[in-house]
């Protein structure tokens, strides 16, 4: 697992898989400004953890795809590491031919143009090919329109989901989008409230992985709850499928060995522990929980 994010801070990546489009092809989300740490090794580590997850519930050819977006909204110059760009891009490429659908990328900015024109020429350019460019919710950025391409390949469920955490992230990005992490999520099975396992103390907002105790209740920050109940793990029916009770799995199975993770897994052992998955193949190629 993403030693990154485990060892250093739960909020240094914000990629992960998140439901599947029309075709039940998978859809990784990520946003390039949630991501803390920017060293294109442990991102291109904590990439490959998640294109390894996906890879045993993948549906069968010709849909054993994934579609990635990419949110720009809060892109900046230090997001501007060719390293980084050129590792992930050839990554793809190299190691996951023909895995990548489409890579949609919403909202860049204009100072992003030049520069993925730079990195082009060192990627694969079947690669490039599949790379779009939309406006985010919010009109902003360059490309085609936000609800065009969006509709083209999700359903609404899927889309509504992508528009709430986008549009959650742009407009209450000071007291809440900062706070999110997809790995406490997963290991406390809630993706709905955030930062309450930070520490008011510290000041990079980490665990005290020294407290033989365990948490100390009186240190927690108070939870920031999104917004209608929307939960960073996906919508409600990809949270019920295989895909995401494997991945809350994984999240536990190896956070118990991480230095910021391992107290939250005491502390949400008994209520995250995932459910046993039946075998009913879902309409996306994964297997559906049944309540």
């Amino acid at each position: 697992m993403c030693s990154t994010c485990l060892n250093e801070d739960l909020r240094s990546h914000y990629m992960q898989h998140v439901g599947w489009d029309k075709r039940g092809r998978a859809l990784v989300y990520s946003d390039i400004g949630m991501a803390r740490d920017k060293g294109h090794k442990s991102n291109v580590e904590h990439c490959i953890q998640v294109l390894e997850l996906m890879e045993p519930i993948l549906p069968p050819f010709p849909n054993d795809q994934y579609i990635w977006v990419v949110d720009f909204h809060k892109f900046s110059i230090s997001d501007m590491n060719p390293k980084m760009a050129i590792a992930c891009l050839k990554l793809f490429g190299r190691s996951y031919p023909e895995r990548l659908g489409q890579m949609i990328l919403v909202g860049a900015p204009r100072i992003f143009n030049g520069f993925f024109r730079a990195v082009s020429p060192f990627a694969d350019p079947v690669t490039v090919k599949k790379v779009r460019f939309i406006k985010g919710p919010d009109g902003k950025g360059g490309g085609k329109k936000f609800d065009l391409v969006v509709n083209e390949f999700f359903d609404a469920e899927t889309k509504a989901w992508l528009v709430a955490e986008m549009m959650e992230n742009r407009l209450r990005w000071k007291d809440l989008a900062r706070r999110k992490s997809w790995l406490a999520a997963l290991i406390t099975a809630d993706g709905t409230r955030h930062g309450w396992w930070e520490q008011n103390t510290k000041r990079k907002s980490k665990f005290n992985s020294e407290a033989e105790e365990g948490f100390d209740e009186d240190k927690l920050a108070p939870a920031v709850l999104s917004e209608h109940g929307h939960d960073i793990r996906g919508c409600p029916s990809f949270i019920q499928t295989e895909a995401c009770v494997r991945m809350t799995n994984f999240a536990i199975q190896h956070s118990s060995r991480g230095k910021l993770t391992n107290l939250l897994v005491c502390k949400s052992a008994k209520k995250s522990t995932a459910v046993p998955v039946n075998t009913e193949t879902d309409r996306s190629g994964g297997t559906a929980l049944q309540g």
